[in-house]
């Protein structure tokens, strides 16, 4: 098993979407990628992306960064909140932790 960290995807560049959907399907199935955030400001190019991430490695560990959570209106902070929430929501239906853990990393990954 190797541990993968990589942030700053921005998909919303089709170069990079591109570069995303080209990952191989069997090269990283034991390993475990950190995304540290900025993947996407829409939230349809983010479950995307953790989709297509996640059906090619074993773990994803998901960290949202500002573009993630990025809200272009008057009312920021109520909205940020709200995109927080629908994050949650997208990952928690997928095999992508949100809140990972030592213990639990190592516990999952011995199964």
């Amino acid at each position: 098993m190797r541990v993968f960290a990589i942030s700053d995807l921005h998909v919303d560049y089709a170069d990079n979407a591109k570069w995303v959907a080209g990952l191989s399907t069997s090269q990283y199935l034991d390993d475990i990628l950190v995304v540290a955030g900025d993947v996407s400001y829409s939230l349809q190019q983010l479950e995307w992306a953790l989709k297509t991430i996640a059906a090619r490695f074993k773990k994803v560990l998901f960290v949202p960064g500002n573009h993630d959570l990025w809200v272009v209106n008057d009312d920021r902070a109520t909205r940020s909140c709200l995109i927080a929430g629908w994050i949650i929501v997208l990952v928690d239906g997928r095999a992508i932790w949100r809140r990972p853990t030592l213990r639990r990393i190592l516990k999952d990954s011995m199964m």
